[in-house]
């Protein structure tokens, strides 16, 4: 799958651009749970204080449970 490939070892943590693309997809409605899930992982080797707030506010919006679980399991 190319999108879980794009993922993998080539995200800057500490770049906002590769934050906010990685919070694009946690918020897709349409992602497949295989892209959400390597998100979600993304996301989570990141510095806490640089996602948290975004964390909190995808858990508020999310409307499918299955996202809802993933972010609230890294907040």
């Amino acid at each position: 799958m190319p999108a879980t490939t794009a993922l993998e070892l080539r995200l800057d943590p500490k770049n906002k651009t590769h934050i906010d693309k990685l919070f694009e997809i946690v918020s897709d409605d349409k992602a497949p749970g295989k892209v959400l899930d390597m998100a979600h992982a993304r996301i989570a080797e990141m510095e806490r204080d640089q996602v948290i707030g975004r964390l909190h506010e995808s858990f508020a919006k999310a409307t499918d449970w299955k996202v809802r679980r993933a972010t609230g399991g890294l907040i």
